[in-house]
């Protein structure tokens, strides 16, 4: 694979994460996951940054609201697009 190629791929990633909202959340964070380790390698420490992203509240109750659950989950996909524009 080409840079251009790899370029593409990362970019395509970012668009489907629609600014934090990508519309099938679970397939865009598997694909992302796949093409970053394709292009980065998973040695890379931005492979590891994003495996470590947490889309969901660190901690939470019964009490928790549904809107805290989405802000976190935006919060982890803008951190992830901040590392896949990291990896260009």
């Amino acid at each position: 694979m080409d840079r251009n190629e790899k370029l593409e791929l990362l970019q395509q990633q970012i668009d489907e994460a629609n600014g934090g909202s990508p519309s099938e959340f679970s397939v865009w964070r598997q694909k992302t996951e796949v093409v970053l380790r394709n292009v980065v390698g998973d040695a890379n420490p931005l492979y590891e940054s994003f495996r470590k992203v947490h889309y969901s509240p660190m901690v939470w109750s019964v009490d928790t609201p549904n809107s805290r659950f989405a802000e976190a989950q935006a919060a982890g996909v803008r951190q992830a697009i901040a590392i896949l524009n990291a990896a260009k």
